[in-house]
C-alpha cells in the first residue's frame, strides 16, 4: 500500500536578501518536485525580505513620497481618450459597412421575386419568326421558278466582234492622245528650262562655253553633212583610181620582174 507523505518539520523563518534568486530556486524545486512525492513546503516557508538596521519605516515612506510617479496621468489620460475616440470611430464605420451590405442584400432578395419551382423548369424552345411550313413553301417556290426558267439566250458573235472592235478603237484613240499630252507635256518642261536657263545672269565665258541646244544641233548636223561629202568624195576618187590602173595595165605589156639592184640599173644607163 502507498504510504502517505510525512510533512516536514517547519524551519523557523530566515530573511532572504535576494527575493528574485530566492524565487527562482524555489520554482525550480517545485518544478522538479512534480516527479517526486509533491510538496508545498518551498511555498509556506518563503522568507521575507531582509531589511537594513539604517532604513527605518517612516523613512522608507518619506522617500516613496518624495520620488515623481512613473508616469504623467494627464498626458496618459489624453492618450487614453484619443484611442477610445478612434476605436469609436472604427467600430462606427464597421457598423455602417454591415447595415450597407445588409440593405443591399435586402434589395436583392425584394427584386428577385422568381419563385423556386420556376428554377427547376426546363428552359422554353426557340421558336422562330417564320414558322417551318412557310419556310418549306418559300423554299419551294424557289425551286419551281428556276426550273421555269428558260435556256439563256445563244452568243451573237458578230455584235460581240463589233463591240470588241469598238473597245480597241477607243484603246487606239486614248493611247495617241495619252502620247500627244506626252510630248506636249515634255516640250512644255523644255521650254520651261530653257525660259529658266535664258533668265539666269549671263557672263562672257558662258556665252562661249555654253551654246544653246538648237545651236549644238546645228553644229552636228553640219559635221555629220561635211564627213558624208568627204566619204563620197573618197569613194569616187578610189573608183577612178582603179579605173585608170587598170586602162594602164592593158594598155602596156607586163615585163619581168627584176631584182632592185644598183648595179643593174648602171648598167643600163650606159
Amino acid at each position: 500500500m502507498n504510504s502517505t507523505p510525512k510533512r516536514g518539520k517547519t524551519k523557523p523563518s530566515q530573511t532572504c536578501s535576494d527575493v528574485e534568486e530566492e524565487f527562482s530556486r524555489r520554482f525550480l524545486s517545485l518544478f522538479t518536485s512534480l516527479y517526486d512525492t509533491p510538496s508545498a513546503d518551498a511555498v509556506q516557508s518563503f522568507p521575507p525580505v531582509a531589511r537594513s538596521n539604517s532604513q527605518a519605516p517612516s523613512e522608507t515612506k518619506s522617500k516613496l513620497a518624495s520620488n515623481p510617479p512613473p508616469f504623467n496621468a494627464t498626458v496618459w489620460d489624453l492618450r487614453l481618450k484619443k484611442t477610445v475616440d478612434n476605436q469609436i470611430l472604427l467600430n462606427e464605420e464597421a457598423s455602417e459597412l454591415v447595415s450597407q451590405n445588409l440593405d443591399s442584400i435586402e434589395e436583392m432578395l425584394a427584386e428577385n421575386n422568381e419563385k423556386v419551382q420556376d428554377v427547376f423548369q426546363a428552359d422554353k424552345a426557340e421558336r422562330a419568326d417564320v414558322p417551318k411550313y412557310l419556310q418549306n413553301f418559300q423554299n419551294q417556290l424557289k425551286i419551281d421558278r428556276e426550273r421555269k426558267r428558260g435556256p439563256p439566250a445563244p452568243l451573237n458573235i458578230p455584235e460581240a466582234e463589233r463591240q470588241f472592235n469598238q473597245r480597241l478603237q477607243k484603246q487606239k484613240q486614248r493611247e495617241i492622245e495619252r502620247k500627244k499630252r506626252m510630248k506636249e507635256r515634255q516640250a512644255q518642261q523644255a521650254k520651261e528650262h530653257m525660259d529658266f536657263l535664258k533668265s539666269l545672269p549671263k557672263t562672257r565665258k558662258s556665252e562661249n562655253k555654253m551654246p544653246t541646244a538648237q545651236s549644238e544641233n546645228k553644229a552636228r548636223h553640219e559635221r555629220a553633212l561635211e564627213l558624208l561629202k568627204k566619204r563620197r568624195e573618197g569613194v569616187s576618187s578610189t573608183k577612178s583610181r582603179t579605173k585608170s590602173n587598170k586602162e594602164s595595165a592593158v594598155a602596156t605589156p607586163k615585163t619581168p620582174k627584176v631584182a632592185a639592184d644598183p648595179m643593174y640599173y648602171d648598167n643600163g644607163s650606159d
